[in-house]
């Protein structure tokens, strides 16, 4: 009983916390922000496939 308890309480919690609304923030070098761009409902994975750049001087990354 207690093992079907904690499972289904993993897996809710699993479930609930893949998927959330997720900020890409990109940053030049010196610090100043490059820009900023909120994906709605997405995993951790489809954020980084959004947050791309091309410069190599801007770094982005994903909170």
């Amino acid at each position: 009983m207690k093992k079907s308890i904690l499972f289904a309480f993993i897996t809710t919690l699993c479930l609930t916390s893949c998927r959330k609304d997720r900020v890409c923030s990109c940053t030049y070098q010196d610090g100043t922000i490059a820009s900023e761009s909120t994906y709605k409902n997405v995993t951790r994975k489809e954020a980084k496939t959004y947050c791309t750049n091309t410069n190599p001087s801007i770094s982005c990354s994903i909170n």
